[in-house]
C-alpha cells in the first residue's frame, strides 16, 4: 500500500512540477526576478492554505527555513544558467544533479532498503534519457559561468529533500517553514534588484507557486512512502512532463530528427521510473 501511495505521490508531484513554468512560457519578455518574487508569493499563500487545511502546525524550524533559502538561491542560479547558457542544458543539469545526490544520499548515507542494481540502472537510463530530451533548437557556445550555476543551482535544488530526510521532521513540519524561508529570501532579492511591480506578470507567477506547492507537498508524501533515494528521483519525472507540454502544446521542436531523440527520450525518462519503483519491490 505504501507503494502505490508513494508512486501516487510522485506522480502528482512531477505532474505539477512539469506544469509550473507553462503560464511563464505563455509570457512575453518576463522579468525573471520579479516572476520569481511573485511565484514565491504564490508558495507562501498555498502552503499557508494547506498548512491551514490539514492541520499542520504554523511552527517554524531551521531545516525548514534553511530548505526554503536554499532552494531560492538554486532558483535564481537556475534562471542565470538559463540566461547564459540556453533552456535545453540550463533546465537538464539543475535536473540531473538532484537525482544524483538523492539517489547516492538516500542509498548510502541513510541506508535505504532497496534493489541497489535496479536503482542505479534506473538513474542511469534516466540520465541518457535526460541528454536526449535536452537537445533542443538553440545553438549556445558553452559558457563556463552558465555551465557554474546550472551545475550549482542542481545542488541547492538537491538540498531541501535532504534536509527533510536529515531533520527527521514529519511533513507537517516541514511545509510552512520551507515556505517562509523561500519568501524571505525572495523578497529580499526583489528589493535589492527589481523593486517595481509589473501586474501582468503577478497572476501567472503565483500560478507557478501555487503549482509548486502541491508539488512540494507530494513529493514530501513520496519520500517519506519510498524513501529518499527512490522517492525523490520519481518527482524528477517533472521533465517528462516538461518536454510533453514543449512537444505537444507550444510546439518548440519542428526538426523530425530532434523531435525523435526527444521522443526517444521521453521514453527512457518513463522507462527510469518504472525502473525505479521495481527497485523498491525486489530488494
Amino acid at each position: 500500500m505504501s507503494l502505490l501511495l508513494g508512486v501516487a505521490a510522485a506522480s502528482v508531484s512531477a505532474l505539477f512540477w512539469g506544469s509550473q513554468f507553462v503560464p511563464l512560457k505563455r509570457m512575453k519578455n518576463p522579468n525573471m526576478l520579479h516572476y520569481n518574487m511573485f511565484m514565491a508569493l504564490g508558495i507562501l499563500g498555498t502552503s499557508v492554505a494547506l498548512t491551514f487545511m490539514l492541520g499542520f502546525p504554523f511552527a517554524l524550524n531551521y531545516f525548514g527555513i534553511l530548505a526554503g533559502i536554499l532552494w531560492n538561491i538554486g532558483n535564481v542560479l537556475h534562471i542565470v544558467s538559463i540566461e547564459r547558457i540556453g533552456i535545453a542544458k540550463g533546465t537538464a543539469i539543475p535536473l540531473g544533479m538532484p537525482l544524483i545526490i538523492t539517489f547516492l544520499s538516500g542509498t548510502f548515507f541513510f541506508v535505504e532498503p532497496l534493489n541497489i542494481a535496479l536503482g542505479a540502472f534506473g538513474v542511469l537510463v534516466f540520465l541518457a534519457g535526460l541528454v536526449l530530451v535536452s537537445q533542443g533548437k538553440e545553438k549556445i557556445n558553452a559558457d563556463n559561468k552558465g555551465l557554474a550555476a546550472a551545475f550549482f543551482a542542481g545542488l541547492f535544488f538537491g538540498a531541501p529533500a535532504f534536509l527533510f530526510k536529515l531533520s527527521n521532521l514529519g511533513i507537517n513540519e516541514f511545509l510552512f517553514p520551507m515556505a517562509a524561508g523561500i519568501i524571505a529570501a525572495s523578497s529580499i532579492l526583489f528589493l535589492v534588484k527589481v523593486r517595481k511591480v509589473v501586474k501582468n506578470q503577478v497572476k501567472p507567477g503565483m500560478i507557478s507557486g501555487f503549482m509548486w506547492s502541491v508539488a512540494m507537498l507530494s513529493s514530501l508524501y513520496a519520500i517519506t512512502y519510498l524513501g529518499l533515494a527512490i522517492g525523490a528521483p520519481l518527482t524528477q519525472l517533472a521533465l517528462l512532463v516538461g518536454v510533453l507540454w514543449g512537444l505537444f502544446y507550444f510546439k518548440e521542436i519542428k526538426d523530425k530528427k530532434i523531435r525523435m531523440k526527444v521522443i526517444l527520450g521521453s521514453a527512457m525518462l518513463f522507462g527510469a521510473g518504472v525502473l525505479l519503483t521495481l527497485a523498491k519491490v525486489f530488494l
